[in-house]
């Protein structure tokens, strides 16, 4: 286990009884990092800054490095730490290429961020102290530094005390809404429906899903916790797929359309279509209705449902 990560946070550890609680214990006391780092810096509005939260932890350069292997490389020295970031940025046009240049790039920033918590900064250069308290914990901290720090990003660019107060929780609203937040927090929609669904389930009895309008084929899917167990896959090639291609010829560009369609044969649903002009992919959503009519299958409505 990392000694560092375990010592600042101790005082506030509850009793565990298996690593495992421990372990999630010392995440949470670390993912709170991200929002005391905000309030810090004095950061209460999006777009939350991730170079400020740099700054803060003593990334005093951040250099374009064009033969960097990796995205990013956060480098210890004697003053904190150098940040090399590789020359481009720039990826496959999301919404407009604008913000998915910039959310791309704040996402890095943030990660690397999440990293310098692992340190000892004490120590000239910063240094990653290991200790022999669990020697299973050290490997497991290990492997999962990556995806805590992916969780860190999250954290920090769509902070909880943020949204607290400016997302209703319940069911999706709209994905226009959804939208909307994205291009506020300036960030991609995997950070925003991660963020949304799976780490603070403000959003419920949902899926989530990007297609590829070129060739109808799904890139990513989220879902709400009541979905976990069921498999989009299944239901998109069994006849989803069709549903959603009707609907999608009937859907402006800039516009949102909501259509009750029949679900596993059994339960009616809302299928939820957006579009935007300067993308070649559409963002759909299937979202429970609580009391479905029958009679409304098949009733196609702009807007909200």
């Amino acid at each position: 286990m990392y000694d560092w990560l375990f010592q600042k946070y101790k005082q506030n550890l509850q009793p565990w009884t298996t690593e495992k609680e421990l372990t999630a214990q010392l995440k949470e006391a670390y993912l709170d990092e991200a929002g005391k780092l905000l309030r810090s810096t004095g950061q209460t509005q999006p777009p939350f800054d991730p170079v400020a939260g740099l700054r803060a932890q003593n990334v005093h350069d951040i250099m374009d490095r064009d033969a960097l292997r990796e995205e990013a490389k956060l480098v210890p020295d004697e003053l904190g730490f150098i940040l090399f970031l590789r020359g481009t940025h720039q990826s496959y046009d999301d919404d407009n290429k604008e913000l998915r240049f910039v959310s791309r790039l704040r996402t890095t920033l943030a990660h690397e961020l999440g990293h310098t918590f692992f340190y000892d900064t004490s120590a000239k250069p910063p240094r990653l102290p290991v200790s022999s308290v669990s020697r299973l914990l050290d490997h497991q901290l290990g492997e999962k530094e990556e995806w805590w720090c992916m969780d860190f990003a999250r954290a920090y660019l769509v902070p909880d005390f943020w949204v607290e107060r400016h997302v209703k929780h319940g069911d999706l609203p709209s994905l226009q809404v959804a939208l909307d937040l994205k291009n506020e927090l300036k960030v991609s929609w995997d950070i925003l429906f991660r963020r949304l669904l799976w780490d603070l389930k403000v959003w419920h009895n949902c899926i989530v899903f990007r297609l590829d309008l070129t060739t109808m084929r799904p890139q990513t899917v989220w879902k709400a916790g009541e979905f976990k167990h069921w498999s989009f896959r299944n239901w998109f090639n069994s006849g989803g797929k069709h549903a959603i291609a009707k609907e999608m010829s009937a859907t402006g560009l800039s516009s949102e359309r909501t259509v009750r369609i029949l679900f596993d044969r059994k339960k009616v649903v809302n299928l939820r279509i957006l579009k935007t002009e300067k993308s070649v992919s559409a963002t759909g959503a299937l979202c429970r209705l609580e009391r479905p009519q029958v009679s409304d299958l098949g009733t196609g409505l702009t807007g909200y449902a």
